[in-house]
């Protein structure tokens, strides 16, 4: 299958397990990582505007929700 928006194919695993939901799993936590650590310092500097803070809202959701799907699995 070709993504709508990239143009990239994709491919499916239907199993559960295995290496491709592995790697998903890692590159989850690795983003939620580096979503927390952006996050984080934008509000220890306490420079970011209400608006430039509403503007990672999607991100930090996509990421949690992420985040949250791989440690119902463990």
């Amino acid at each position: 299958m070709v993504h709508e928006l990239c143009g990239h194919l994709s491919l499916a695993s239907t199993a559960p397990g295995g290496k491709l939901q592995e790697i998903a799993d890692r590159y989850a936590l690795e983003t939620g990582a580096v979503v927390e650590d952006l996050v984080g310092s934008l509000l220890g500097a306490g420079m970011a505007s209400d608006a430039e803070l509403a503007a990672f809202a999607p991100v930090l959701h996509a990421a949690l929700r992420d985040v949250l799907a791989v440690a119902s699995r463990e």
